[in-house]
């Protein structure tokens, strides 16, 4: 009950934090120590973040985490059980993928030039 007014307030205290480190490193011309930052290090940050973009996204899609999504429509496939209400996710799971890829091909025939 108490979750999206901490919730705001955190995201709106992160913020400003952001913005103030951001104009500290360029007010003190601070920038040039990000080139002491591995590639290796950026690069796994950048991909593990994208990973729990993906995956969440997809819970979202879904409607409920992919992994109990496969679990429940095993289960249900096991016990002889209707198909229904797994059926329903998995479409919706698959037109959120059907999405991604159709915008993610207009992306890469679209030219600006």
């Amino acid at each position: 009950q108490n979750f999206f007014p901490n919730f705001y307030f955190m995201m709106i205290l992160c913020t400003f934090a952001l913005g103030l480190t951001l104009y500290a490193i360029g007010r003190f011309k601070l920038a040039f120590m990000l080139r002491f930052f591995p590639y290796t290090v950026v690069g796994g940050f950048l991909a593990g973040s994208g990973l729990l973009i993906l995956l969440e996204s997809m819970n979202l899609s879904a409607g409920r985490p992919v992994p109990q999504l496969a679990t429940d429509t095993a289960m249900t496939i096991w016990n002889g059980g209707s198909l229904t209400d797994v059926g329903d996710k998995w479409t919706q799971l698959l037109f959120g993928l059907l999405y991604a890829g159709a915008t993610f091909a207009v992306k890469r025939l679209t030219t600006f030039a």
